[in-house]
């Protein structure tokens, strides 16, 4: 979000961000379970040790937004949402990036679609369907035709969201990738005591497999002479250790990724910033079945496929990456799709 509206301010647009916040997020803005029953009374008071750090974290979260990403006043559904496109008259409206057209993740709501007529052009920028089928998104189609313009951001999905848009659509970049590695250096304090540390910074996403990539973090950061730090954003009994970092904000991420010595991560933001800060990166992908092509197609793209290993059978990459040859790739990439957004603002063709 504050990279796709810092490009598009860097490029001459006047750009804000709509404060849609979806009915569940609304609902669930707590650092408690509110949940009834005896099994979530439990859950809170075992969660009671981290409360400090889960208050310090939405802190973070929120200092981030007040300071670097302007926005609307907050709207709850498309009502609120569609009387506040038409007050401002935008010339354009878009959403994405993230897997915003996933309708099976927790905090959806159909607001991504702008379910209603306006105006502004439509724009879909960079947006994921996750591992949702065709006949899991086929319900949105009368929303996705009103969009002109979409760039996707895995091609496992395009033949999907092509028969929900009715034509063809582009591959796009995630909108961290907009902005260059100086962009993102200026969030980055050099002096950090981080950077005497020799650390292989584990950034993990799914808990299900924790212990099966602990166990390949050990070997990889033996191997490497590292200690380890991880990133964790569930609260489970790992989070009790030591090096488990549950409280981090956006600015401390980014300086936990450019002061690592190498990264391991299952995530895609992770992949990306590895990427992004040239880390010696590991990319495991935790399920070989999932349809979520995202950290695949990317990796692919930039010639990094080889830096994909599966948790239930990994065989760890030996080779060092050459970014120099990765780079002028990343630039290639990020080019084509910010002049696809150019375009789809300016409203200059539809794309078929």
């Amino acid at each position: 979000c504050y990279a796709l509206r810092k490009y598009l301010e860097k490029v001459g647009y006047d750009a804000t961000v709509l404060n849609a916040i979806s009915r569940v997020q609304e609902k669930n803005n707590s650092v408690f379970h509110k949940k009834d029953g005896i099994k979530n009374v439990i859950v809170n008071i075992v969660l009671l040790p981290f409360v400090k750090q889960r208050l310090r974290k939405e802190k973070g979260f929120a200092d981030f937004v007040e300071n670097y990403i302007p926005h609307t006043e907050k709207v709850v559904n498309e009502e609120q949402l569609k009387a506040l496109v038409d007050r401002e008259q935008y010339r354009a409206i878009i959403t994405g990036s993230d897997q915003v057209w996933n309708p099976h993740i927790f905090d959806f709501d159909e607001m991504f679609f702008f379910p209603f007529e306006t105006k502004a052009t439509k724009i879909g920028y960079s947006v994921s369907i996750g591992e949702s089928s065709l006949e899991d998104i086929r319900g949105y189609s009368k929303y996705a035709k009103d969009f002109p313009y979409v760039g996707l951001r895995e091609k496992g999905a395009k033949e999907k969201v092509e028969a929900i848009c009715g034509h063809s659509v582009v591959d796009t970049v995630d909108p961290v990738l907009l902005l260059t590695r100086e962009d993102w250096e200026t969030f980055v304090d050099k002096s950090s005591p981080l950077g005497k540390e020799k650390y292989l910074l584990c950034y993990l996403i799914d808990k299900k497999p924790i212990k099966q990539n602990v166990a390949i973090a050990e070997q990889i950061a033996k191997e490497r002479g590292l200690k380890i730090k991880y990133i964790w954003m569930h609260l489970e009994k790992e989070s009790f250790h030591g090096n488990f970092i549950n409280d981090a904000s956006p600015v401390e991420f980014l300086n936990y990724v450019y002061h690592a010595s190498a990264v391991m991560t299952d995530g895609y933001h992770g992949t990306v910033f590895s990427t992004i800060f040239n880390k010696p990166m590991y990319s495991v992908i935790n399920n070989r079945q999932s349809t979520d092509s995202r950290i695949r197609d990317y990796l692919t793209l930039i010639g990094l496929e080889s830096r994909i290993f599966y948790g239930d059978a990994p065989v760890i990459p030996k080779e060092e990456i050459d970014y120099t040859e990765v780079d002028p790739k990343i630039r290639s990439v990020a080019d084509a799709s910010k002049a696809f957004l150019q375009s789809a603002i300016n409203n200059e063709r539809v794309v078929r």
